[in-house]
């Protein structure tokens, strides 16, 4: 064994069906002596790789395609129904009013026209989002209520359910949970840096509301005269 000239021997074992392969293909090769049957395959026979690509992109196809058949099947466990522009249940916030509840289209086009404008989405807690005005603040819209201690949301909004892919109905509990959250409307006596508000019913917002606009139009009104009087000197 120390002369051998190839001493590291390696067994191989075989089901009956594929030995019975190899004989044919020793038989075919014209060799009777497996070892150096097995030798000429190993260093010059030919070596088939199998490619699994392709069936990995399938895989994760068909891994989509079993996420969206859950999203559908979601949907129609929540809302009875498949349809995307479906009618879901959701809470109006208006400046100066209480949250209503109320039924509308889920389309983009719906959205854009209750908070006046591009919309943008707020995660809200976990389990829904806010759709309100991107540009809110911009434009500027009112104020509407806070968002966390140093910010606000400024036009209208709606709460909406998460439904992963799509906006969904919100439930009961919900309904109850960001009503109450969102109940009382808010006088913002200071804006920036830090928001300073006061809660407030519809009609004592109303009448702040009127007085600030009486005044600020007084305010106008001076500042139109005393141009006018400039002018004249």
């Amino acid at each position: 064994m120390a002369n051998r000239r190839r001493p590291i021997p390696k067994r191989i074992w075989f089901t009956e069906e594929e030995w019975h392969l190899v004989e044919a293909k020793m038989v075919e090769a014209e060799m009777t002596n497996f070892s150096a049957f097995g030798l000429e395959m190993l260093l010059h026979g030919e070596v088939r790789h199998y490619d699994f690509s392709n069936l990995k992109q399938l895989n994760a196809s068909m891994g989509r395609i079993a996420g969206s058949i859950n999203q559908i099947a979601k949907r129609c466990n929540e809302n009875k129904s498949v349809h995307a522009n479906e009618e879901i249940r959701v809470l109006y916030v208006q400046p100066g009013k209480y949250p209503e509840e109320i039924k509308i289209p889920n389309t983009l086009e719906t959205f854009q026209k209750y908070v006046c404008g591009s919309i943008e989405s707020v995660r809200l807690d976990g389990d829904a989002y806010i759709i309100c005005n991107d540009e809110g603040k911009l434009l500027p819209l009112p104020p509407n209520r806070l968002y966390g201690p140093t910010d606000f949301f400024a036009g209208p909004f709606l709460i909406c359910g998460d439904g992963g892919e799509d906006l969904i109905s919100l439930t009961d509990s919900q309904i109850t949970k960001y009503e109450k959250k969102y109940h009382s409307p808010l006088i913002f006596i200071e804006r920036y840096p830090k928001p300073i508000t006061l809660k407030c019913t519809p009609e004592l917002y109303a009448k702040c509301m009127g007085e600030e606009h009486q005044h600020d139009t007084q305010e106008n009104e001076r500042d139109e005269r005393k141009v006018h009087l400039y002018g004249k000197s």
